[in-house]
């Protein structure tokens, strides 16, 4: 697979996929036909296949190859809508072994692109149904299907096969999404061009299931994962892609220290500390013994914070000697605040003082130079338009468009793109067709593995040369030739005294409004060599200590710049980003996605100003899978990435300890739909049960569709308009029933998610009094797969609202006609006449009184 980037010292050896027909010895050959029939015109019953049944007629071995034929190759032509020449996807092993290669896919990508452009309308119309159609259905019988030896025998022979189907969907999906099937105002790196596309107002997401989390339970993806935390393989794996988990799962771990049997899945202990126990570490090869701590006076902290100041600490260098005092921050002033870990051991429980090694060491981070790393950027992105063919017109282009954002960037961003400029005078190779290819040179030019491009053989002229100029290389700063530095910590800056603690705490949000820059000090980033790529760095985070915590995440949110300390250097955030945005990188795209700001820095403050539910929404989404050694302090950090005002922050806070958490949602106005499908407890209280008790719970995925419009808080619950069915019954609601919409489509399937099983809220029993209930949903139900919804008991209708309390999480799934014995049995007593519609409804499920569709409904 390699379109997939390459880490510096992988943990695996290089992955090969066979390729079951390499000499031909089965028919089973994709054959350019309707994709979903294939398996018909093959030979094999299409239904029977889907329930895993294919014996006697046909071999594991022959089943297995048409699979391959189906759902790799077939996938891979119908959604690119051209033919696929086996022979420029198949590599030759030195053993002699046929095995898949997608070095020339990404070719394959921008062709599509450029294909597409020049298509009419109807025809980009019909070729995205046709896409839809066949990654649907490989990711139904990929993740969807409800057999369990669905894929057998690739199941039990070749997982590396099913990996490699997941890789190739999720990377079509994602080129589909942000390429092809989005249209409106191209940006590139922030600047509108015109339209992609042009067909239509939304985009239109088809990654489907290929993400999902049954890859995880394969025998292949434990084996690489088997060092991992349990909490951060879930974590990991239900929050990034398929392509970004099998990428972070080639790294070597660099995790020291740390003990993960305690965890589980649900929650990691390794980065917790005990108060009572909590030591202050030293830095690595430090003698200890002769290594004093330097503490700073707490009156000084006292005397600036008392007087509504900001107290930095200046740090001085000569040769091996250190001295930190106090500064009042005053307008005008440069400082780093530092982001840390202190199960690292960068902090301190009794005093505020840390050793003169690991003060050293902050100094030396606070003057590393900033290292682009960019030597896995993909093509420019200029491919999607008129593509500059010379390096000179092309190195034009770049400046031209760069210098728009302003001259650092500009510059910063020419001069660390060597690799992409190299790239550039490449011309593209004429692939052979012949099926004896080989693709040694292929390899060289069009990897994208992150290693340096091997220089071309016909060099270029003197002109292009001089525009490769790069940045020289810098070697570790040298610390006795430097002057003092001013850095904000808390475990110098936040006084021990608990009513100047208090107020220092409330407070931080001033430190990253006036902060130059974030500097992040992880034990594991740290140890990553500056040779390492962008994707390598920033994939280092998604695996680090720094990311697992809150008051970390509330550090990023905040923050106008971010620096990730390496080896022998520093990473910015937003350089790495700023190339992510010129590349073809999928795994940079995904975790960019994710990261837990973005970050906003000055655009959060200034939207939180203006609506506060802007920066809610955005910390719902990314705050889960956090955590805190001191569980309290969840509802004081979320008051402060609000932003909200010391007398409200004081508000919630003064409030009984297991009241802070209600007293925090009624002071909010509005809140995201998506908290009624959050995963986990809920407050117990009338008014409120829709509401989490806790953001650091895994949040189930949604796909909300846009507008995206808030819930509001009223007296009664939260008021918002949801898809939804109402329903009454006089007997008790089975595990699994079905509710019939009067659409004509099959009866939706609702049954209890699968932690709700574990509760008795699901309504049991014989004949009960006739009660009724509400079913809501944040999007439209897809037929054959599941969504995430709720199931609420309704007590009163009103001015078209109605009114409920939340009974439980569920899962809703419109299953496709004659899926199962039960639904046959109910869609032919739904056609055969009232009477028995009644008894049909009885025995398996309702019918919805509610016409409308999205009726407002209230929920408490």
């Amino acid at each position: 697979m390699e379109h997939l980037p390459r880490v510096l010292d992988p943990e695996h050896p290089d992955w090969e996929v066979p390729y079951l027909n390499a000499h031909g010895s089965h028919e089973s050959h994709w054959d350019g036909g309707d994709f979903a029939t294939f398996p018909e015109r093959q030979g094999w019953d299409v239904e029977k296949l889907y329930g895993g049944h294919y014996k006697p007629a046909h071999t594991e071995e022959e089943t297995s190859t048409m699979l391959q034929e189906w759902l790799y190759f077939g996938m891979l032509a119908e959604v690119l809508t051209r033919p696929i020449n086996h022979a420029e996807f198949l590599r030759k092993t030195v053993k002699g072994q046929y095995v898949i290669t997608t070095v020339l896919l990404e070719d394959y990508l921008y062709d599509w692109i450029d294909i597409n452009r020049k298509m009419p309308k109807e025809v980009q119309d019909n070729n995205r149904r046709r896409a839809k159609k066949a990654i649907e259905i490989t990711s139904y019988y990929i993740n969807r299907n409800p057999s369990a030896d669905r894929l057998s025998p690739l199941s039990r022979r070749h997982e590396d096969i099913i990996m490699s189907i997941r890789l190739l969907g999720h990377i079509l999906g994602h080129w589909g999404t942000k390429h092809i099937w989005k249209s409106g105002n191209l940006m590139f790196l922030g600047i509108p061009t015109r339209s992609l596309a042009g067909v239509g107002d939304k985009e239109e997401s088809m990654v489907y299931g290929f993400s999902g989390p049954g890859y995880a339970s394969t025998n292949m993806m434990k084996e690489r994962t088997r060092d991992w935390c349990p909490h951060d393989r879930r974590r990991l794996q239900e929050t990034l892609s398929v392509s970004t988990v099998f990428y972070l799962s080639t790294m070597k771990s660099l995790e020291i220290g740390k003990d993960h049997q305690r965890c589980s899945e649900d929650v990691c202990y390794a980065y917790n500390v005990d108060p009572a126990t909590y030591e202050t570490s030293h830095a690595d090869g430090c003698s200890k013994a002769s290594c004093d701590f330097l503490e700073i006076p707490e009156k000084d902290l006292i005397e600036v914070i008392e007087n509504n100041g900001l107290p930095l600490i200046l740090i001085e260098t000569t040769g091996e000697d250190v001295s930190i005092s106090v500064v009042r921050w005053e307008a005008g002033m440069e400082f780093n605040a530092i982001s840390h870990v202190w199960s690292d051991g960068l902090g301190n429980e009794p005093s505020n003082s840390l050793p003169k090694c690991q003060l050293l060491h902050i100094a030396a981070a606070l003057r590393a130079k900033s290292n682009n790393c960019i030597e896995d950027v993909g093509d420019l992105e200029w491919r999607r338009e008129k593509r500059p063919e010379s390096l000179k017109d092309r190195v034009e282009e770049f400046d031209r468009r760069l210098k728009l954002l302003g001259k650092r960037a500009a510059n910063v961003a020419f001069l660390g793109s060597r690799e992409l400029v190299t790239k550039g005078f490449l011309e593209k190779p004429q692939y052979s067709r012949d099926p004896s290819f080989d693709h040694t040179e292929a390899l060289k030019l069009q990897s994208i593995w992150g290693n340096q491009i091997e220089q071309a053989k016909n060099k270029p002229d003197q002109e292009e040369s001089t525009a490769q100029t790069t940045a020289p290389e810098t070697s570790e700063p040298q610390l006795q030739s430097h002057g003092p530095l001013l850095f904000w910590m808390d475990t110098l800056c936040i006084p021990k005294k608990l009513a100047f603690r208090k107020k220092a705490i409330n407070e931080m949000s001033d430190v990253y409004e006036h902060a130059k820059s974030v500097l992040v000090l992880d034990s594991q980033i740290r140890r990553v060599p500056k040779a390492a790529s962008s994707t390598e760095i920033m994939g280092r985070t998604m695996l680090s200590g720094w990311i697992r915590r809150l008051w970390t995440y509330q550090e990023s949110l905040l923050a106008t710049n971010l620096n990730f300390r390496v080896a022998d250097g520093a990473v910015n955030y937003f350089d790495a980003n700023f190339f992510s945005k010129i590349s073809g990188n999928i795994i940079l795209d995904d975790i960019f996605q994710r990261f837990p700001a973005g970050p906003t820095g000055v655009v959060s403050r200034l939207e939180t100003r203006l609506d506060r539910y802007l920066i809610l929404k955005k910390v719902v989404e990314t705050l889960s899978w956090r955590s805190l050694s001191n569980p309290r302090d969840e509802v004081l950090v979320l008051c402060l990435l609000l932003h909200m005002g010391r007398d409200e922050i004081n508000q919630v806070m003064n409030s009984p300890k297991e009241q802070r958490m209600q007293r925090f949602w009624s002071v909010q106005k509005r809140v995201p739909r998506g908290v009624i499908i959050w995963q986990g407890p809920r407050l117990p209280d009338d008014g409120f049960k829709w509401a989490p008790a806790t953001l650091l719970t895994p949040l189930r995925k949604w796909r909300e569709q846009p507008p995206y419009t808030p819930a509001q808080i009223t007296t009664h619950g939260m008021l918002a308009k949801y898809i939804g069915w109402v329903f009454t019954v006089d007997i008790s609601l089975e595990q699994s029933f079905y509710v019939w919409d009067k659409s004509g489509n099959a009866p939706l399937n609702v049954y209890p998610a699968h932690d709700e099983t574990k509760t008795n809220k699901w309504v049991k029993g014989s004949r009960v009094t006739p009660q009724r209930y509400g079913v809501v949903v944040l999007s439209p139900v897809p037929e054959r797969r599941y969504t995430y919804g709720a199931l609420l008991s309704v007590y009163k209708e009103e001015g078209g609202t109605y009114y409920t309390n939340y009974v439980c999480q569920v899962n809703v799934e419109r299953a496709k006609a004659g899926d199962t014995f039960e639904e046959k049995r109910f869609m032919a007593a739904l056609s055969s006449g009232v009477e028995t519609v009644v008894n049909a409804v009885r025995r398996f499920g309702a019918a919805a009184e509610n016409e409308d569709r999205e009726p407002s409904w209230c929920i408490g």
